[in-house]
């Protein structure tokens, strides 16, 4: 168990930052879609 823990952390750090990732780019892009 204490061999999976990390693994797992570390994909879940990945997944945040695939999600984090897709929100800022939808952001940028209703931005620049409004000017």
């Amino acid at each position: 168990q204490k061999l999976t823990s990390p693994k797992w952390n570390r994909f879940k750090g990945i997944r945040l930052r695939w999600k984090d990732k897709i929100r800022l780019n939808n952001v940028i892009w209703r931005c620049w879609h409004m000017q």
